[in-house]
């Protein structure tokens, strides 16, 4: 995704996942890759099935290749999907917003597994 005539090019929003099977509560770390040209700054927001959980976020950017780990968030007694079981009922829907400036958010929507 390139900003328009942005310096900035996102890579990927990806979602690091770990399940505690004793406390029962997953934690999700979301990561985001860019390539950047300048410095910048974007703000962010993440909806897990459309409630907002993250409201602002501010993400950082330095010149060259970044890999930002945000601010996790937290499941208590979550919805678990069988490996390889073919069932999408219990899978989450992560939208994660990235603003900048007056423009239009882009939008990175994903459908979230916690396999134990």
């Amino acid at each position: 995704m390139v900003f328009g005539n942005s310096a900035i090019t996102i890579d990927s929003i990806k979602y690091d996942i770990n399940y505690d099977l004793q406390r029962d509560i997953a934690v999700i770390t979301p990561v985001v890759s860019a390539a950047c040209r300048l410095g910048t700054v974007l703000i962010g927001s993440l909806e897990l099935d459309n409630h907002e959980l993250l409201p602002s976020l501010k993400m950082l950017f330095t010149s060259g290749d970044n890999q930002l780990r945000l601010r996790h968030f937290t499941i208590v007694n979550p919805l678990l999907t069988k490996a390889d079981s073919g069932d999408d009922s219990n899978l989450y829907k992560v939208t994660f917003k990235i603003y900048r400036d007056d423009a239009e958010p882009h939008e990175d929507i994903q459908q979230l597994a916690i396999i134990p």
